[in-house]
């Protein structure tokens, strides 16, 4: 066993036990299996996450890739997060994250610079802070909604407009 200790951890001084959730993409197994050997002893390796909303506020911190449903979830808590977006085939995520990151939401990193030393450094420092997203307009399902009634409110005469 003595080459497992030079394999390269995902967080090697994370200070707290660790969930991870892989890809629930059933052809993602291999990926997770990999995730599941490079993870520590106290990292938990999952294909899903029920309650995901929930865990990212109970988080002291998180990474996470850039899809748009994690990242609503991420803003609508105050916990620190590192995104690391997918940069291939498509750069929406990566365009989200350096959004977001000049908004100082998030912190971003490319897949290039997310090594376990990086992504340690960022543990460490984040598991201390909470990120203040306050400022953000949260409101949107109720914005939708009156919109919507107010392009089909009955006119004067009694008509939809």
């Amino acid at each position: 066993m003595a080459g497992a200790s030079s394999r390269p951890r995902l967080a090697p001084a994370c200070p707290r036990d660790t969930t991870t959730s892989s890809s629930p993409d059933p052809s993602s197994t291999t990926r997770a299996w990999n995730a599941r050997s490079l993870a520590g002893p106290t990292t938990t390796v999952v294909r899903t996450c029920p309650g995901l909303a929930h865990r990212i506020r109970e988080a002291a911190a998180v990474i996470s890739m850039g899809g748009y449903n994690t990242v609503c979830e991420i803003l609508a808590a105050d916990t620190p997060a590192l995104i690391v977006p997918r940069e291939v085939p498509r750069l929406e995520q990566t365009i989200r994250a350096r959004a977001l990151a000049g908004a100082h939401l998030i912190d971003t990193l490319s897949q290039a610079d997310a090594t376990p030393e990086a992504l340690s450094r960022w543990l460490n420092g984040a598991v201390t802070t909470r990120t203040d997203r306050s400022r953000i307009a949260r409101g949107g399902l109720a914005a939708a909604a009156h919109a919507a009634m107010t392009l089909i409110a009955p006119a004067s005469d009694g008509d939809l407009q």
